[in-house]
C-alpha cells in the first residue's frame, strides 16, 4: 500500500473518530437538556396544581359564601312579606288605597327576593350534589291554581291580561311539590316580567301545560344558550337589568328530573312554553 494510501485510511479513521467523539457529546448535551426540560416541567406541573387547587378552594369558598347569604336573608325576608301580606288584608287595621299600594309593591319586591335566594340556594345544591327530591302524590292543577293566585297582583301591576284555563280540575302525580312549584313560578314570573302589555294565558291539559306571553320573545341567537346558567340575552337585561340568568337553567333541572320535557317557541310576538307531563298516579 502506498503512503497516500495509508494517509487517506489513517485520515478516515481519524475523522470517523472525530465525528463518533462528537455524537457522544452531543447525545450527552441532550440528555442535560432533557434532564432540565423534565425538572423545569415537574416544577411548572407542580405550580399549576397548586393553583388549580387554590382555585377550587376559592370556588368552594365563594359557593359557601352565595348559599350562606341567600340562606341568611331568606328568614327576614319571609317576615317582611309576612306582615306585609298582613297589612294588605287589613290585619292590623284598614288601609287607604295608596297604603295599599305601596304595601302591594313592597310585598311583590319581596316575593322577587325570596325567589331569586331560592334559585341561588338550588343552584348551589345541584353543583354540591345536595339537591334531594321529595316525591309524594300531588294534585298538579290545585298546584297551578295556587300559583297562578300568588301572581295576580304582580300582573296587575303591569296592567296585564292573565288567565288560568283547565280542561280538567284534577290530575294527580308523583314528584317533588316545592320545587316542581318552583319551576312553574320561575316560567310565570319569566312570562310577566318580560311582557310589557298583553297577556299571559296558562293552560293545563290531560297531558301538558301552556304558559303564552305576548312579551319581548326570545332571539333566534340565544336559543343555543337558553339553559346555561347566568346567561341572559340583551333584549332581557334592557328590560331587567338585575336578573340572575339561572331560572331557567333550575327550572330544566327540575323538570328532567320529574320526567317532564320543557319545550320553548318564541318570536317578537311573545314566547309560548309547553310542558310535557308525565303519567298521571291512579
Amino acid at each position: 500500500m502506498k503512503f497516500e494510501d495509508k494517509f487517506e485510511v489513517i485520515n478516515s479513521l481519524c475523522n470517523g473518530f472525530i465525528l463518533t467523539v462528537n455524537r457522544f457529546k452531543l447525545i450527552e448535551e441532550l440528555e442535560k437538556v432533557n434532564i432540565n426540560f423534565e425538572s423545569e416541567l415537574a416544577t411548572r406541573t407542580k405550580s399549576l396544581q397548586n393553583s388549580y387547587t387554590k382555585l377550587q378552594e376559592l370556588e368552594r369558598a365563594k359557593d359557601e359564601f352565595i348559599a350562606l347569604t341567600s340562606h341568611q336573608l331568606k328568614t327576614p325576608l319571609t317576615v317582611i312579606k309576612g306582615y306585609g301580606d298582613m297589612l294588605v288584608n287589613n290585619y292590623f287595621g284598614k288601609l287607604n288605597e295608596e297604603q295599599i299600594e305601596v304595601m302591594t309593591k313592597i310585598t311583590f319586591q319581596t316575593s322577587q327576593l325570596l325567589q331569586i335566594s331560592e334559585n341561588i340556594l338550588s343552584v348551589f345544591k345541584i353543583k354540591s350534589s345536595k339537591y334531594n327530591y321529595n316525591l309524594e302524590d300531588f294534585n298538579l292543577v290545585q298546584l297551578v291554581e295556587e300559583i297562578y293566585e300568588t301572581y295576580l297582583d304582580k300582573s296587575k301591576v303591569k296592567d296585564l291580561k292573565f288567565t288560568l284555563n283547565k280542561d280538567i280540575n284534577s290530575l294527580f302525580i308523583n314528584g317533588d311539590r316545592y320545587k316542581i312549584k318552583q319551576a312553574l313560578c320561575n316560567l310565570i314570573d319569566n312570562a310577566i316580567n318580560y311582557t310589557e302589555k298583553g297577556y299571559v294565558k296558562i293552560s293545563i291539559e290531560q297531558n301538558n301545560i301552556a304558559i303564552v306571553d305576548s312579551g319581548i320573545g326570545i332571539p333566534d341567537y340565544f336559543f343555543k344558550n337558553l339553559y346555561k346558567k347566568f346567561e341572559r340575552a340583551d333584549n332581557a337585561r334592557n328590560i331587567k337589568p338585575d336578573g340572575t340568568g339561572i331560572g331557567l337553567y333550575l327550572t330544566k333541572k327540575i323538570l328532567e328530573s320529574s320526567n317532564m320535557d320543557i319545550k320553548i317557541n318564541s318570536s317578537s310576538n311573545g314566547t309560548a312554553v309547553c310542558i310535557t307531563l308525565p303519567k298521571a298516579t291512579s
